[in-house]
């Protein structure tokens, strides 16, 4: 058998080791299969990808539009010049992102 300071230096480096916080853990993904949680936080981590990468393919899509609609009024103005009309001026609106509350224009 053991003898009394190889079994107490064997449960101090489990305890170092961390072996009370991995049965803790084992216990609670344990419990977690039994009462059908965890298939539930699976489904739910999918559903937080899935959205993630819907909103990723909707802003692409929308970023798609916006170079083209610029295209088309560059074509426009250009047209315009060549036609010997003066084209109103750029909106300076257009490639600026939303101001936060509280932002200014001036430089800090």
């Amino acid at each position: 058998m053991l003898e009394n300071t190889t079994a107490q230096a064997l449960a101090i480096v489990i305890t170092a080791l961390g072996g009370p916080a991995l049965l803790i853990s084992f216990g609670r993904s344990i419990f977690k299969w039994w009462s059908g949680r965890s298939g539930r936080e699976r489904k739910h981590n999918k559903d937080i990808i899935n959205d993630l990468r819907n909103t990723e393919d909707r802003a692409d899509e929308e970023a798609i539009i916006k170079r083209k609609a610029l295209e088309y009024a560059s074509e426009l103005r250009r047209q315009l010049v060549e036609a010997g009309l003066e084209p109103l001026p750029w909106p300076t609106h257009i490639n600026r992102r939303p101001r936060r509350t509280g932002e200014t224009d001036s430089p800090e």
